[in-house]
């Protein structure tokens, strides 16, 4: 199963959510590939990824095989990106069937992996329609605030537009409410709103706010890795667990 993890918004713990995702279903003996398409490279930062000599981008300009780019983390597989990917996202433009070039790619890799987890860029890029295109599900993580929910109901309107022109099998897996603090009213009451409002799975398993995960990140390390015993472990391990018997 292909999965991204999406949302437009910038701060929505998607890339966090990508790595404890990733290395929690490795945990519960699922093979995976964690798989980063964000020019910002979080995903090589948080799991200590440097200097290396190749990246996503040449495998989506056809430089270089999945084989010459993935490394090892924490029980599964990584292909790390950097900063020339916008390089690389304009010559992408240029190509023929440009938004089924990473479908194209991984289509010789689904096979080996129980999970391919993706980590997206917070924008509606090439990048971005590129790993929908090349997806089964997407999880979108969303902050229990106002702009959130502009932020969400901007999203679904992408999906759907994605399903209409582009890839009609997609499905949304689920929201995935992060750095929940659930002593804040307004978390309250945007979780009642979404749960009345949306014909949406909304996870059962949220993320509470923890420094641990931001600390986490600074060390090269999954929070599983770090901390594991905090909140934040917890609701990941959990939530892992929602996703396998999804």
């Amino acid at each position: 199963m292909i999965i991204s993890i999406v949302n437009h918004k910038e701060g929505t713990a998607t890339t966090t959510s990508a790595i404890n995702i990733s290395i929690g279903l490795a945990r519960q003996y699922r093979k995976v590939l964690l798989l980063e398409m964000d020019l910002q490279g979080d995903i090589s930062s948080a799991l200590n990824i440097t200097n290396q000599q190749k990246s996503i981008n040449e495998v989506l300009m056809g430089e270089a095989l999945f084989q010459d780019v993935i490394l090892q983390r924490e029980g599964i597989d990584v292909v790390p990106a950097n900063i020339s990917l916008v390089d690389v996202e304009l010559s992408m433009w240029e190509l023929e069937n440009n938004f089924y070039l990473l479908k194209k790619h991984l289509s010789v890799l689904s096979k080996n992996y129980d999970y391919i987890i993706i980590d997206c860029p917070p924008s509606l890029s090439l990048l971005t329609l590129n790993a929908l295109c090349a997806s089964d599900q997407i999880i979108i993580p969303f902050k229990l605030t106002v702009l959130g929910v502009n932020s969400l109901e901007l999203m679904l309107s992408t999906v759907e537009k994605v399903q209409k022109k582009l890839n009609p099998s997609l499905k949304i897996m689920g929201v995935l409410p992060v750095i929940v603090n659930k002593r804040k009213n307004i978390s309250k009451e945007i979780m009642d709103y979404l749960t009345k409002m949306i014909n949406i799975r909304i996870f059962k398993n949220y993320i509470r706010a923890n420094v641990k995960a931001s600390e986490a990140a600074l060390f090269g390390m999954s929070i599983l890795e770090y901390a594991p015993n905090s909140s934040s472990a917890i609701d990941y391990k959990n939530l892992v667990k929602e996703i396998i018997n999804s």
